[in-house]
């Protein structure tokens, strides 16, 4: 067993960029549910969400990743709007405005990758995702 002390010369925010969770689908849905003006179905390896209203959201499973974190989704979009993306924590349990980044979504239908900053505080317990602002296909 070694130890071993982090160097820092100069005091800054250590950047880790370790990948803490995965969601690939290729089974299930993985511990998301679908909760207002959406469905959800995985299918080869993708989660398909059909948007019928103005308002779609779904509910991650519970996690713990210690914030500042960084999203990184990849998504294609026919649904209006763009998205969102909500963190609770331990001292703020409850899914709010100033606990949230809204992110640019590009509405062609193609494949594209998202990098979203969650300026959390504490441990990240659980995640929305709100991926349109309008009926479609995402």
């Amino acid at each position: 067993m070694a130890a071993t002390q982090e160097i820092n010369p100069f005091p800054r925010t250590v950047i880790r960029t370790e990948t803490v969770f995965e969601w690939t689908f290729k089974t299930n849905a993985a511990g998301w549910i679908a909760m207002h003006d959406c469905d959800i179905r995985p299918m080869e390896g993708v989660l398909r969400i059909h948007s019928s209203g103005d308002d779609p959201y779904l509910f991650g499973p519970p996690i713990e990743i210690e914030g500042p974190a960084v999203a990184r989704l990849r998504l294609k979009c026919d649904a209006g709007g763009n998205g969102q993306i909500f963190w609770a924590t331990a001292s703020a349990p409850n899914f709010s405005e100033p606990h949230s980044r809204h992110f640019d979504l590009i509405r062609d239908s193609q494949w594209h990758d998202y990098t979203v900053a969650l300026a959390a505080e504490g441990t990240i317990r659980q995640l929305r995702l709100d991926p349109a602002e309008g009926p479609g296909v995402i």
